[in-house]
């Protein structure tokens, strides 16, 4: 009978281990009834082993302080743990957590929701007119080139900041239309809510066009920018890249229990979002890597530039215009082209 009792309350105080350390490693024997007898020398040396060859480094506190006072700060976390070993929240004070990072936590913003681009105004870029030379062909004419510069701007707004330090952000970065080397930028603090506009010069390259006139015509060519606006939401992440050592220490109704082991960043947060849904909204653990962990915020962007030119383009005939002044194009047509985009340094 005795040894069945023992069996039954390894077995609990084995599945209370998994839950807190969230670890599948060394679980120190709960069937014994003094903490004296447990001897932790061969586990600690172990798990020391294991940190030595991650080599961590140190990281500001206020960089991890949100990461780091996650059990702090949750009774709904406390207190299942809790009832589970038929203690109290306050005697979990016991249980400490020893952050070891291995790299410094990275920010990234990444885009989840793209609104359609709406419209905005025009910029009038330049007007050419041509007229045929002479002769009895059709000949190929150029307009000119012309360029502008165009104030862009990106509003970015960070609206769920999460708790991590002042520093903490990272940009985004919105390519232009039909450009894939130029873009603007948009800059997020992590930390706190607010908006933040980034204004930046653009200018903007209407490429000479051709156009084709047969004898007694003449040409008008205009260009025109097209502006957008475009907006949407981002997720603002913080990436925590490390492990923690948890030690225990607790009164429970199977006498003194210590414990002590070492598991991933990302597998201890995993164990944390099982007794805290509400977690979820603002945590996360990497599924490929035991030992990343993320912290989210939220926040929007609204940008507008130049996205395509507009090319018009209106035929006449030149022995009309001598005869009406109110001259009539006998045909017109327009068509788009991509801009040439260069921008300020």
């Amino acid at each position: 009978m005795q040894r069945k009792n023992k069996i039954k309350s390894k077995t609990n105080l084995g599945k209370f281990s998994t839950m807190v350390l969230a670890t599948s490693c060394i679980l120190l024997s709960p069937g014994l009834a003094n903490a004296d007898s447990i001897n932790l020398k061969e586990s600690l040396k172990q798990q020391q082993r294991i940190v030595a060859q991650q080599n961590p480094i140190p990281v500001p506190t206020e960089e991890v302080k949100g990461l780091q006072d996650l059990w702090l700060n949750s009774n709904t976390l406390k207190e299942p743990l809790a009832d589970l070993i038929g203690s109290t929240p306050n005697d979990l004070s016991n249980l400490n957590f020893n952050f070891l990072y291995y790299k410094e936590p990275s920010y990234s913003v990444d885009v989840i929701k793209k609104n359609e681009g709406k419209p905005s105004t025009s910029v009038y870029m330049g007007t050419t007119n041509l007229s045929h030379s002479g002769g009895t062909s059709e000949q190929t004419y150029y307009s000119q080139s012309f360029s502008k510069a165009v104030t862009s701007t990106v509003t970015t707004t960070t609206t769920h900041g999460a708790k991590v330090g002042a520093k903490a952000g990272a940009k985004l970065q919105v390519p232009l239309v039909g450009e894939t080397s130029v873009e603007l930028n948009g800059e997020y603090n992590f930390a706190n809510a607010g908006s933040h506009t980034n204004t930046e010069t653009v200018t903007y390259t209407v490429p000479s066009q051709p156009v084709k006139l047969k004898p007694d015509e003449s040409a008008k060519v205009t260009a025109n920018l097209k502006m957008a606006n475009v907006s949407g939401e981002v997720r603002l992440r913080t990436t925590y890249t490390g492990e923690v050592q948890s030690t225990f220490n607790v009164n429970t109704q199977y006498g003194p229990m210590q414990d002590y082991d070492i598991t991933g960043l990302g597998q201890w947060m995993k164990t944390l979002l099982n007794f805290d849904e509400d977690l979820k909204k603002n945590w996360a653990f990497s599924p490929v890597y035991a030992s990343v962990a993320y912290q989210d915020g939220k926040g929007t962007y609204d940008a507008t530039y130049g996205t395509i030119l507009d090319v018009h383009v209106e035929i006449f005939k030149k022995s009309n215009s001598k005869k009406n002044a109110d001259n009539v194009p006998i045909r017109t047509y327009s068509y788009e082209i991509t801009p040439e985009v260069t921008k300020k340094n």
